[in-house]
């Protein structure tokens, strides 16, 4: 439930296609990649922390907020494998060129990420056996994994939007538990989470340390205009306070 309000300030950098032809094609290119895979970073990793709930909500509730935590995850997973790929084989000589206004901490974190990708690692291995794709074998292993005694349970509802099939995530937990190889299901599910939202902050860093580079160093007139183009949304909801909803009522919800 939403407790409190304020305003938010957006700050539009406006150019052209013109503007950036000026600018090397793979620096301009890699740009707008960039600031595509910051917004499936930040969007998934808020998706992610906001498929929280209140104390006490009911069971489908807390069932349907950890299937869309688990769904997030394994996209962000994918997604901070597929970025690494990007910034690979870029960001080496990009930083070099841009060396003048790249931050050491920038400089840190990209060297973290490029050990943690040059080992085995559990974003790689979300990537290619539950995220990308979905490793058969892994599945049918995790199946016979569960216990005869475990209990499935699916949510049924009026709004195909509300259905939620449960058993479905409880054979994606065993899964995960088998690759994260935690002591038990919670140790590796909290596991998951940790490495997933350190690795997303590692990355997120040096692709916006990238954007503000490049925009200081061939966007300068456009920034200076930021300020004078400000546009403020009042009431919206803080962040700390707010919980997405996983259930949305319809029609056939008041009909019945």
């Amino acid at each position: 439930m939403v407790k409190k309000s304020a305003p938010v300030e957006i700050y539009p950098l406006r150019y052209t296609a013109g503007d950036l032809a000026a600018v090397p094609e793979d620096d301009a290119l890699f740009f707008l990649m960039c600031g595509q895979l910051q917004n499936d970073i930040v969007i998934l990793s808020r998706q992610v922390i906001l498929a929280r709930m209140e104390d006490g909500s009911p069971e489908p509730v807390r069932m349907a907020a950890m299937t869309v935590n688990l769904v997030n995850m394994r996209m962000l997973a994918g997604r901070l494998a597929e970025g690494w790929d990007l910034i690979r084989d870029r960001f080496q000589r990009l930083f070099r060129e841009y060396g003048d206004v790249i931050t050491p901490a920038a400089v840190a974190d990209l060297k973290s990420l490029n050990v943690y990708f040059a080992n085995d690692c559990l974003i790689r291995t979300l990537r290619n056996k539950i995220a990308a794709h979905i490793d058969q074998a892994v599945m049918r292993d995790a199946y016979k994994g569960i216990e005869a005694e475990r209990n499935f349970t699916d949510y049924l509802a009026r709004m195909e939007g509300n259905t939620i099939f449960y058993s479905g995530e409880i054979l994606m937990v065993e899964a995960i538990h088998r690759l994260v190889q935690g002591a038990d299901l919670q140790a590796s599910l909290n596991a998951l989470g940790e490495e997933v939202i350190r690795i997303a902050r590692l990355e997120g860093s040096v692709v916006r340390e990238y954007l503000r580079a490049f925009a200081q160093r061939h966007l300068e007139p456009q920034l200076r205009a930021l300020v004078k183009g400000k546009i403020v949304i009042e009431d919206q909801p803080l962040f700390d306070d707010f919980i997405a909803p996983v259930f949305l009522a319809g029609d056939d919800e008041r009909e019945a």
